[in-house]
């Protein structure tokens, strides 16, 4: 006769980085991660940002893990991230309440929790709604196919902003400027400001760990719209999925530079760094009523996918 499945609970060890990775791309299979860009992800985690992990095991395998942190974009010590995998064979068993009870209890003056979940898993609506979280954000994620995509916009789109004095440089061809990453910091503090979800900003230090020396965002394919000496606008491309594909990062322009075609020269010379160096799939996030880069995107021929929901609950 079978027996009920016993299942451990404990703190996450180096040695579970594997089967960390397996769940996540069983969940995700369009966005799969590697071993690698994993733990240099956590390598790169600021000492500020307070992270915990915990995994669940059955049978001597790891089934499940869960994860709070501080967001630096976001950033209140009592405000925690948090995320919860489950491997599907073994959901509906009672370890999501397990790891998320788990979570409570290891931040027990947390003010505010919020998470992160593809809106076509409608079992996380269902699970974060009955313990009161609502709905708060909601990010539109688009791809194209760079092989179907007509290059010859960017030129147009250069050309205009070059008609008022604008170029646009790569972080590479920018290494001379002895103010490059000051620069670049204040104009991604600034600009950056506009984005929802956007209340603080990581410090210098920390941002030139996260962005600056983070070779998963090719300094060639790192571009600033210059205007004489000042920076107006930045848009960077990030390596995923084992370098299979790229993601557009940030898209910021000075907001006096705003309605010049800043943003549309960034982003066809983006993507025309992304298709020259090989890839064919791009993808990006905007939130849903950022109407004019939707707009941008979808002329761009990018097509939506499955939105992202962002749920909070206040604790207190």
């Amino acid at each position: 006769m079978g027996g009920e499945t016993m299942y451990t609970l404990r703190a996450f060890e180096q040695r579970d980085y594997p089967e960390l990775v397996r769940i996540h791309n069983v969940l995700f299979p369009d966005m799969p991660r590697t071993l690698k860009e994993v733990q240099d992800e956590d390598r790169r985690r600021s000492e500020r940002a307070d992270h915990r992990r915990w995994v669940v095991e059955a049978d001597g395998h790891v089934v499940a893990s869960a994860q709070r942190e501080h967001d630096l974009w976001d950033y209140d010590p009592l405000t925690y991230m948090f995320e919860i995998h489950v491997d599907p064979d073994h959901q509906r068993s009672g370890i999501g309440t397990l790891l998320y009870d788990t979570i409570l209890t290891s931040a027990e003056d947390v003010a505010k929790l919020c998470a992160w979940f593809k809106s076509s898993f409608g079992e996380s609506v269902r699970f974060l709604e009955h313990r009161g979280f609502t709905e708060t954000m909601r990010i539109a994620e688009s791809c194209i196919d760079l092989n179907e995509w007509d290059e010859s916009v960017r030129l147009e789109h250069e050309r205009t902003v070059n008609e008022r004095g604008i170029r646009i440089k790569s972080l590479e061809e920018l290494a001379n400027d002895p103010q490059r990453d000051e620069k670049l910091y204040d104009l991604d503090r600034t600009a950056g400001r506009d984005v929802p979800g956007v209340t603080s900003e990581p410090t210098y230090e920390e941002w030139k760990k996260i962005v600056i020396e983070n070779p998963y965002f090719p300094h060639d394919c790192y571009l600033v719209a210059v205007d004489g000496d000042s920076y107006v606008g930045l848009t960077n491309l990030i390596k995923v999925g084992g370098g299979t594909y790229m993601v557009i990062g940030l898209t910021a322009v000075r907001r006096e530079y705003r309605g010049m075609g800043v943003a549309k020269a960034l982003k066809t010379n983006a993507m025309w760094s992304a298709k020259e160096r090989g890839f064919s799939r791009l993808e990006t996030a905007n939130e849903v009523n950022n109407t004019s880069i939707l707009s941008l995107n979808m002329s761009l021929g990018f097509t939506r996918k499955p939105d992202w929901l962002r749920y909070d609950k206040i604790m207190k």
